[in-house]
């Protein structure tokens, strides 16, 4: 067996805290990673197949997504259901994943179990019976998955784009397959894949938590060690042609909102331009001071969102950016993209700029570390894809030397608009644009302008341990120290949320989320972007049925500086009246593209037949007749009630002690704007339910058809609402009851789901 020891430190920071993954190779070419960490009593573990829908070929197109819905679907040992029920019951989650390139089976369970785990995963990845009825019932399921791709238009404009962009490759096909593949697959066809990929030789386990490294091991040989290696057939991937001019495609669907995609065709994920690649993508758009959402948003106002991105698998990927619109600013959006598109090639931004992009990057790494199941991914990634699980800290290596000299090379070269693959989706009845008027689009336009940021480094340490402190004004502080990474979480909970907005404000709640950071007394809302950017940290704020919080992360060493900054949004925003407007008339486009959302319309229509002229009658969209009314005056006086409340709640988790946060708290509790350190309670609307049952039907075009089935049941403070959670348990998840009998038995449904509120 070979062994080597691996440092799998934090990519970024300048000092290991002596993290070291196992990594082996059993004789039969099995690759084991092996993370021992005793911070919290979870284990993360993951079986990675190195077989994902690219390596099919056309006439079983989807059977690798068909394995990820078979693989828990029973074994001699273990019968269907009770997988996910003993998973379940060990207080874990069991799932899977499928890929281009990949299968990953995965589960997380507390440590007193990982036996179980271990045995549960183990025994599916080797021993699937593929039940031929069960095997029926669950392609059922795949093409109830498939129709419902149907009614998406975000994932019917990503498969044209594949489709354009991969003329040759399996790539272009789409991971879940095609309906009539699907529904031909046989248990033959199963086992055939099954017998061929599911070998020792082609798969990575990895493991991550609070286990015994030996112990594991000794089981993870017991279960694997004996097994032969098959030497893999030589996968079915056609290479793709070098493409010589723009492909162009324009389609009609039922939908509110345009969509426009651009791809160029980029590299595989071992290339040595993908930092590069990465990088270019963030500052293009990545936040608020992005190069598209700069040109597109903020300045001309004619995109709802955009994005860029560069996607690197394991073969050949593309470089994708794009937007979304209302319909009548289609035209304009294309040309603007084509323009930032060729522009890039001579853009200007700052050396701050340049360095706050690379922190997030860098910041990226040290976030997605902070559970283990993300560890886990990290390392089977990094190890599927490089061979190496630590190659995140070479990859961070070489984004710190990028330079915009780089940059600017690399859009040049990747960025080549008779290269371009465009897909533009627009709702029916509205005028498509053909070719020939987007090739006329195809203009050079100036070099994006720079925009300033600034750029922190990263730390690191380990211990944890909880306080409650009472802060003047029945305002409370909780901290947790957890030093198993060097980051600071920090939320603020005010008591209220949609449960107290006004009777004719519907909506209030979910505006005053978006533009809480717009501006502050002495801050512009650039000024607080390039502020998150220089701190390496991420901002949010979210408002519920009973609370409206605001939360951020921080890096260990710019919490205090962070911590300013939260303060200062948290409590001083002045909402600037173009702010509002324009995020107002962003709420209003996204309630009147609701329709796209089949379930969320539904669930719409259920909220207002239970609660009736309550404010939990609605979606936190709100009503188009309500928002259109509110106003700024409206958010300040409605932000200061809630600052003022009877409760609020500060909490605290990461790397840092009570007295490096208490201070910072002590303060702001009895600021003016928190009332001095006294409370206002807040008034709630009475609330009247249903006296008898109540029915509606709509009827909408479309493959789906979407129920929701609900009973009036406890408030917050009722010693019910803990049997209602169990409750919840019993008949929700892969092992629920509801589940079971409708998806596993009947294949009656794809989505499954309970919601206990």
């Amino acid at each position: 067996m070979e062994t080597r020891a691996v440092d799998a430190r934090r990519p970024g920071l300048p000092e290991s805290r002596g993290l070291q993954a196992d990594v082996r190779t059993l004789p039969n070419g099995l690759c084991v990673v092996l993370l021992e960490d005793h911070h919290a009593p979870v284990v993360a573990m993951q079986t990675w197949v190195r077989f994902g829908s690219a390596d099919e070929g056309p006439v079983v197109a989807g059977i690798a997504h068909v394995f990820e819905h078979m693989l828990f679907k029973g074994t001699e040992r273990f019968p269907n259901g009770e997988i996910a029920s003993l998973i379940e019951g060990a207080g874990g989650t069991v799932n899977a994943w499928t890929s281009y390139d990949e299968t990953v089976y995965h589960v997380t369970l507390s440590s007193r179990f990982w036996e179980t785990g271990f045995d549960v995963l183990s025994d599916a990845v080797l021993h699937s019976l593929f039940d031929a009825d069960e095997l029926a019932r669950e392609k059922e399921v795949v093409l109830e998955e498939l129709w419902r791709g149907k009614d998406n238009p975000d994932r019917e404009i990503s498969e044209r784009l594949f489709q354009l962009t991969f003329t040759e490759h399996p790539y272009r096909r789409p991971v879940i397959g095609f309906e009539e593949t699907v529904s031909k697959l046989s248990r033959e066809d199963m086992l055939r894949v099954f017998k061929t990929w599911y070998v020792p030789n082609n798969m990575i386990f990895v493991a991550v938590g609070d286990f015994d490294t030996p112990s594991l091991m000794q089981a993870v040989e017991a279960r694997f060690g004996a097994l032969p290696a098959p030497e893999l057939p030589t996968r079915p991937r056609s290479q793709e042609p070098p493409q010589a001019e723009p492909r162009i495609s324009a389609f009609t669907f039922q939908a509110e909102m345009a969509r426009i995609e651009f791809a160029f065709p980029g590299v595989a994920s071992n290339d040595p331009k993908v930092p590069a690649l990465d990088l270019l993508g963030d500052l293009m758009g990545n936040g608020y001071n992005s190069v598209l959402y700069t040109a597109l948003k903020r300045k001309r106002d004619i995109a709802h969102d955009v994005f860029a991105y560069s996607y690197t698998p394991l073969d050949r990927g593309m470089f994708s950016m794009g937007a979304s619109c209302l319909p009548e600013h289609a035209p304009e959006v294309i040309r603007a993209l084509l323009q930032q598109a060729r522009g890039m090639a001579a853009f200007a931004v700052s050396d701050a700029a340049l360095s706050a992009a690379k922190t997030r990057i860098v910041s990226g790494f040290v976030h997605a570390r902070e559970t283990y199941q993300g560890i886990a991914e990290q390392l089977g990634r990094c190890t599927l894809t490089y061979n190496d699980p630590n190659y995140g800290e070479r990859y961070v290596e070489a984004i710190s030397a990028i330079t915009l000299d780089d940059l600017r090379r690399i859009a040049a070269e990747f960025l080549d608009l008779q290269r371009a693959n465009i897909a533009v989706l627009m709702p029916e009845g509205v005028p498509l644009p053909d070719r020939e008027t987007v090739l006329a689009w195809m203009e050079k336009s100036p070099p994006i302008q720079a925009q300033p940021s600034y750029h922190y480094p990263i730390t690191t340490d380990t211990a944890a341990q909880l306080s409650v402190i009472e802060l003047s004004g029945n305002r409370k502080l909780i901290v947790q120290t957890d030093r198993k990474a060097p980051l600071v979480s920090v939320r603020a909970m005010l008591d209220g949320g949609q449960r107290v907005e006004p009777v004719d404000q519907a909506g209030l709640v979910r505006l005053l989320t978006t533009v809480w950071d717009r501006g502050t007394e002495t801050r512009s809302a650039s000024d607080i972007e390039h502020d998150i950017d220089r701190l390496g940290a991420t901002f949010g704020a979210l408002g519920d049925r009973d609370s409206l919080q605001m939360s951020a992360r921080f890096l260990k060493e710019t919490f205090v500086d962070g911590m300013e900054l939260f303060f200062d949004v948290l409590t001083y925003p002045t909402f600037p009246e173009h702010e509002v407007l324009r995020e107002q008339a962003d709420q209003l486009r996204e309630l009147d593209a609701l329709k796209e959302n089949r379930f969320a319309y539904a669930f719409q229509r259920f909220l207002a037949a239970l609660y009736g002229q309550h404010p939990y009658s609605h979606l936190s969209l709100g009503r188009r007749e309500d928002l259109e009314t509110v106003s700024r005056d409206d958010l300040i006086a409605f932000h200061q009630s809630l600052l003022q409340a009877h409760q609020t709640v500060f909490s605290v988790v990461g790397d840092v002690t009570v007295d490096e946060v208490l201070p910072l708290f002590q303060h702001q509790a009895e600021a003016p704007q928190f009332g001095n350190g006294h409370t206002t309670p807040l008034s709630t609307p009475a609330l009247s339910m249903p006296s008898e049952a109540v029915e509606q039907v709509l009827e909408m075009e479309g493959q789906q058809t979407h129920i929701v089935w609900g009973f009036p049941t406890v408030t917050l403070h009722d010693p019910n609402r803990y049997a209602l959670r169990i409750l919840d348990t019993i008949l929700g998840g892969m092992g629920g009851r509801l589940f079971t009998e409708l998806r596993d038995q009947k294949s009656l449904a794809y989505t499954v789901t309970t919601i206990d509120t």
